[in-house]
């Protein structure tokens, strides 16, 4: 496991960090990465991160589990823009994993959004099976 990878229980009771977290996620929306109209984060879920300076976050996934089921589901990944292709969505994702695998969980589940190259290349490059296609049908209002 890598040991700069810190993780944390409940989100909202660190909130400095949960407080990265929401930021991160406007700017998310913003970016295009996450899909507009998405709820943010509530604070209940658990986080994995990455402060160099062992202070200020550049990287978090949030994860849970979902209805006591066997696995992980990784919620949100995000790393700071500066901080890209450095490996550390990649290190999170692994540090999450290795935690699950520990605790008995049978695997990690995630999406993405068919716009999310990255996201993609990333999860090829880690070795992640892919599973599921989705579909969306938007429907008028008036």
């Amino acid at each position: 496991m890598n040991p700069d990878i810190q993780f944390v229980s409940v989100l909202a009771d660190h909130p400095r960090l949960f407080a990265f977290v929401l930021t991160a996620f406007a700017d998310g929306i913003d970016s295009g990465a996450f899909p507009a109209g998405r709820l943010p984060p509530t604070g209940t879920e658990s986080c994995a991160f990455h402060a160099p300076d062992g202070v200020e976050p550049i990287a978090f996934a949030t994860f849970y589990q979902p209805d006591e089921r066997s696995f992980v589901w990784l919620d949100l990944l995000w790393v700071e823009p500066e901080f890209r292709e450095r490996g550390w969505g990649g290190a999170i994702i692994q540090a999450l994993a290795d935690r699950s695998r520990r605790v008995g969980h049978s695997h990690l589940e995630f999406g993405t959004l068919a716009s999310n190259g990255a996201m993609q290349q990333l999860a090829e490059k880690i070795g992640c099976d892919r599973f599921t296609i989705g579909y969306r049908l938007e429907l008028a209002h008036g």
